[in-house]
């Protein structure tokens, strides 16, 4: 696991106007995070008079500049320190105290940023193979992606919910991840492959593990698109039915076949 690096964002300012340090507990997720939970309790935005443009009196633009900017780094990597990023987001916040989501620019921005953090982090798609080759077993690209979208929000989560920007992070990977489903189910899948990437959906994908997280269900619930998915397990049981149907009949008129097609459907609602 790679160490966080200590990044100071910016000089701390001293005086009544300077910012209170965050205390630094420890992370219930992952080492060098804040908790979720520790995180996620909303603390009250400062009044008009309070409110400031950031850090050394930057301009608004130079300002979301700056927090895209830094953003964009702790999307991409794991080796940002969270805390860090954390009292940048706020410190944002209090100077987004009439417009907290920042414009419709910047959320645009945003999630360019979002989408290519998901790009690099995702695993690729097992290699093409001919027509007559099979593709290999699914279960190991299925496993890496268990790991990629579980570990990334769960690392992004305390620190991006607070600012009101998780619910884009989960869309994307959401999306993108039925994504990457739709592309494997197209492959030369035998019926027990298309059975395991079906099954790794409902039980895994589905599961307290990943989309149903107590840490994420709620913003899950909200962010993410389940009628794209529930659409993308129609089809699933479909080509399954079609592949299994086809196994079958095969077997009838060459019985030596028996065996190679796979075929388990045990278990499948």
């Amino acid at each position: 696991m790679l160490k966080s690096r200590k990044v100071s964002l910016w000089p701390r300012r001293s005086g009544k106007e300077g910012r209170e340090p965050l205390v630094r507990e420890k992370s219930l997720v992952m080492k060098g995070s804040p908790s979720l939970r520790e995180s996620s309790a909303q603390r009250p935005l400062p009044s008009d008079k309070q409110a400031t443009s950031g850090p050394d009196d930057l301009s608004d633009e130079e300002w979301n500049r700056r927090v895209l900017a830094v953003l964009g780094e702790f999307l991409s990597s794991p080796g940002v320190d969270s805390l860090s990023v954390r009292d940048l987001l706020w410190e944002w916040r209090r100077g987004q105290a009439e417009q907290r989501w920042g414009s419709a620019l910047w959320l645009g921005q945003f999630q360019q940023r979002v989408q290519q953090s998901v790009e690099l982090h995702f695993p690729s798609l097992p290699a093409e193979v001919s027509a007559t080759q099979q593709p290999p077993q699914p279960s190991a690209y299925l496993r890496q992606v268990q790991e990629v979208v579980q570990g990334e929000l769960l690392r992004l989560a305390p620190v991006l919910k607070e600012a009101g920007l998780l619910g884009t992070v989960i869309d994307r990977y959401h999306t993108h991840t039925v994504g990457q489903l739709e592309l494997l189910l197209q492959k030369n899948l035998n019926a027990d492959q298309t059975f395991t990437v079906l099954e790794w959906t409902l039980q895994s994908y589905l599961s307290d593990s990943m989309l149903r997280h107590p840490e994420l269900a709620a913003d899950v619930q909200v962010a993410a698109d389940l009628l794209l998915l529930t659409n993308w397990i129609q089809k699933a049981k479909t080509k399954l039915l079609s592949v299994a149907q086809g196994y079958v009949a095969g077997c009838l008129q060459h019985p030596e076949m028996e065996g190679r097609g796979g075929l388990r459907v045990n278990g499948l609602q």
